[in-house]
C-alpha cells in the first residue's frame, strides 16, 4: 500500500534537488499530548529467558507483541509507585496539619 501525502508548494531549488514539502498528517496543539501519549525509540538488552517469557505471554494475551506487553508491565509498576508516593504525601500532610508546634512555626514564618 503506497502512502500518499498532500504536497505543499515547494520551491524550484528544492524540487531540483529531489525534495518536496508535505503536509503533516497529525500535528497536536499545545497541551493536547502528554508524555504518556508519546513513545521513545530505544534499544535495551534484557536476559534471553526474560525475553522468551515476555514473548510467550504476548502470544497468549491481547498484547500481541513484546513491546506492548513490556510497556504494560512497566506502566503498572510506575503507576503503583506514583500512587504510593501520593499516599505518603497525604499522610505527611495530615501529620503536619495536626502538629501544633509545626503550625505555630509556620504561622511565624508566614508573618515574616
Amino acid at each position: 500500500m503506497k502512502k500518499t501525502y498532500e504536497e505543499l508548494e515547494t520551491s524550484d531549488e528544492l524540487k531540483a534537488r529531489g525534495l518536496r514539502r508535505i503536509k503533516r498528517r497529525f500535528q497536536p496543539k499545545k497541551g493536547e499530548m502528554t508524555l504518556k501519549d508519546c513513545q521513545v525509540i530505544t534499544e535495551i538488552r534484557i536476559d534471553a529467558d526474560l525475553y522468551n517469557f515476555l514473548e510467550s505471554k504476548a502470544q497468549n494475551s491481547a498484547d500481541s507483541n513484546v513491546e506492548k506487553l513490556l510497556n504494560a508491565i512497566l506502566r503498572e509498576k510506575f503507576e503503583k509507585e506514583e500512587a504510593e508516593k501520593l499516599v505518603e504525601i497525604k499522610e505527611l500532610r495530615s501529620k503536619l496539619l495536626n502538629d501544633s508546634e509545626f503550625l505555630q512555626e509556620l504561622k511565624i514564618k508566614l508573618a515574616a
